[in-house]
C-alpha cells in the first residue's frame, strides 16, 4: 500500500517544568506535586482529534485520527459492516498498522502521529434504506458515524474541513457556535448515529437557558420548502417547551430528511437515538403539506423521548407511553389542537390498546424477545406497550396532582437537572425510584407495579371520573365541575412556576 504525501504531521512539543527558588525546598516539592497533578488531569482528559475533509468527486471521506500524547497501543474500532465500506489505512510514522475485522490496532502511536483512512462515503450513504418504499435523500452523503469514525474509547474532538458549498450535521455536540469542532465523549456507544454532509440547512432553535436543537433539513428542493420544514419543527419544539420552558437535553441533532414513500403517513418513520448524542430522525413524504405535518403527531412523538432516559427493552413501555401520553397534551399546550380532541385522541389510543395482547401483562412482553411471533409490528404488541405505558404516565400525572399538588412534568424537569444523561442506559427501577425521590412520594413505584404485572389493561374509569371526562362516539364531553375542571388545566397548560430539583427534595 503507498502512502499518501500529503499527509500533515502535527507534533506536539512538551515543555520541560524546572523550579527558580532552589532555596525553598517545601514550595518546590508543592509546585512539582502541582505539575504531576496537572500531567495526570492532561493525561485524563486527553483526546484524540478526528479531522474529517472530503474528496466529492470521488466519494470519499478522508479521516485522520490524531494522538494527543502517547499511546503504547491505539485501537479503532468500527460498527460492524463499516470494513465493506473501508477504502485504505495508513499511519503518519513508519509504525505498526493493521486491520483485525472492524478494528484499527496501532503499536506505539507518539503524540502527534495519525491513522489516515478513507471511507467509500458515497456506496456507504447509498446503502442505507427502509422496507416500505422508503429511500434517503440522493444529493447528501447520510453515513451512519460507526461507519465514519473509526474510533478509540478516548474522548475526543471531531473537527470538519469542509469544501465551499458543502454543510454538515453531526450528531455529536458542537464545541460552539461555528459548528467546526464537535466533542465526542469516552466509551462512544454502539447506537446508531447519522452523520450527514451536502444540501444541509441547519438551523438553531433555542430555549432561553442554552439548551438547543440543531435542526437541518436535508435536501429540500427549494429554499422555500427548507422554510416550511423549519417554520413547522419551531412549533414542534415550541410545544416540547411547554413541558418546563426548556429542553431536557443540552443540543440535541434533528434531521429531516424528504423521501418517496407509498405511506399515507405524512412522517412514515421517525426515531430517537442516543448513540452518539441525543438525536431524532424524521422522514418526511415530499409531498407531504405543511398542513398535513401539524396534524401529525410523529415529531412531537419523538420530541418527548428527550423527557427520560434509554431504559432497555424492560422499560420500552415507559418510554414509548410517556412519548404516546405526550404527543397528545404538549399539542394540546401548544394550541396546534384542541384539549378535547387530545383527550379523544388519548381515549382512542387507550381502546387500542385495550384490544392488544390481553392476558399478557407488560413485565411478560418486556422480557419476551423482540422477534416473538405475535402478529404485530416488531414482533412485539406495539399497541400495548405504546398504550399501556401512556395510561401510566396519565395516571401518575392525576396522582400527582390529587396528592403532591405537583405536575409530571415538573417531577421530569427536576430529573433532568440532576440525572438525565444523555448516552447510556438507565435501569428502569432506578428511573422510578429516582422519580419516587423527586416527588417525595410512592406514585410511580406504586402504579408501575400495578400497570407493569396487570394481565389486562387497566380500567381507567376513576381517572376519567377525577377529569369529568366522559368519550361518546369518539367525542368528548368535558364536566364543568370545579374540581375536574382544575384536574385539567393542570394537566393541559404549562405551569407558571417552574419546580427546582431542591424545591422537590432531590439528593
Amino acid at each position: 500500500m503507498t502512502r499518501c504525501a500529503l499527509l500533515h504531521i502535527k507534533v506536539f512539543m512538551s515543555a520541560q517544568y524546572q523550579p527558580r527558588n532552589r532555596r525553598c525546598i517545601w514550595r518546590t516539592a508543592r509546585m512539582l506535586l502541582g505539575v504531576a497533578g496537572a500531567l495526570l488531569a492532561t493525561a485524563a482528559s486527553a483526546a484524540i482529534d478526528y479531522r474529517v475533509s472530503i474528496d466529492k468527486a470521488a466519494g470519499e471521506l478522508r479521516v485522520a485520527a490524531c494522538a494527543d500524547r502517547d499511546y503504547p497501543q491505539l485501537q479503532l474500532r468500527a460498527q460492524e459492516g463499516a470494513t465493506d465500506f473501508l477504502l485504505g489505512y495508513a499511519r503518519s510514522d513508519d509504525g505498526a498498522l493493521q486491520r483485525s475485522g472492524d478494528r484499527l490496532i496501532a503499536g506505539a502511536v507518539p503524540a502527534g502521529a495519525c491513522i489516515h483512512y478513507r471511507i467509500a462515503a458515497a456506496r456507504a450513504s447509498r446503502s442505507n434504506g427502509r422496507d416500505e418504499g422508503i429511500q434517503t435523500a440522493s444529493g447528501s452523503w447520510m453515513i451512519s458515524a460507526g461507519v465514519l469514525l473509526w474510533r478509540a474509547d478516548e474522548a475526543g474532538t471531531v473537527t470538519l474541513d469542509l469544501p465551499p458549498g458543502m454543510h454538515a450535521s453531526l450528531p455529536w455536540q458542537p464545541r460552539d457556535r461555528s459548528r467546526r469542532v464537535y466533542v465526542l465523549q469516552a466509551g462512544g456507544g454502539d447506537w446508531p448515529a447519522w452523520a450527514v454532509f451536502g444540501a444541509v440547512d441547519e438551523r438553531i432553535v433555542a430555549a432561553g437557558d442554552g439548551s438547543e436543537l440543531r435542526i437541518a433539513v436535508i435536501d429540500a428542493r427549494s429554499r422555500q420548502r427548507a422554510d416550511a420544514l423549519h417554520g413547522w419543527l419551531r412549533e414542534v419544539a415550541s410545544a416540547t417547551l411547554t413541558a418546563y420552558r426548556r429542553f431536557p437535553v443540552r443540543s440535541a441533532q434533528v434531521l429531516v430528511i424528504e423521501i418517496s414513500s407509498r405511506s399515507k403517513s405524512p412522517v412514515p418513520w421517525g426515531q430517537t437515538t442516543r448513540g452518539a448524542g441525543v438525536a431524532v430522525q424524521l422522514f418526511v413524504r415530499r409531498d407531504a403539506t405543511v398542513a398535513q405535518l401539524r396534524d401529525d403527531w410523529t415529531a412531537i412523538h419523538e420530541f418527548s423521548h428527550f423527557f427520560h432516559p434509554y431504559l432497555g427493552n424492560s422499560g420500552r413501555w415507559l418510554a414509548e407511553g410517556l412519548a404516546s401520553y405526550y404527543q397528545n397534551v404538549l399539542r394540546a399546550r401548544a394550541g396546534i389542537v384542541s384539549e378535547a380532541y387530545a383527550w379523544e385522541q388519548l381515549d382512542a389510543g387507550f381502546g387500542r390498546g385495550r384490544n392488544a395482547a390481553a392476558g399478557v401483562s407488560l413485565a411478560e412482553i418486556s422480557r419476551a424477545p423482540r422477534q416473538r411471533a405475535s402478529g404485530q409490528r416488531g414482533g412485539w404488541p406495539v399497541m400495548r406497550i405504546y398504550w399501556g405505558g401512556a395510561a401510566f404516565w396519565l395516571e401518575a400525572d392525576i396522582a400527582l396532582h390529587r396528592e403532591r399538588g405537583l405536575g409530571l412534568e415538573q417531577v421530569l424537569a427536576a430529573y433532568s437537572r440532576c440525572c438525565l444523561p444523555e448516552a447510556g442506559r438507565v435501569d428502569p427501577d432506578a428511573f422510578i425510584a429516582r422519580l419516587d425521590a423527586l416527588s417525595e412520594s410512592d406514585v410511580f413505584s406504586r402504579l408501575a407495579l400495578r400497570h407493569a404485572t396487570s394481565r389486562h389493561f387497566p380500567s381507567l374509569n376513576g381517572s376519567y371520573a377525577a377529569l369529568g371526562l366522559r368519550v361518546d362516539s369518539d367525542r368528548a364531553k368535558l364536566s364543568d365541575e370545579a374540581q375536574s375542571l382544575a384536574l385539567r388545566r393542570q394537566i393541559m397548560t404549562t405551569p407558571e412556576t417552574p419546580v427546582t430539583p431542591a424545591q422537590l427534595g432531590a439528593r
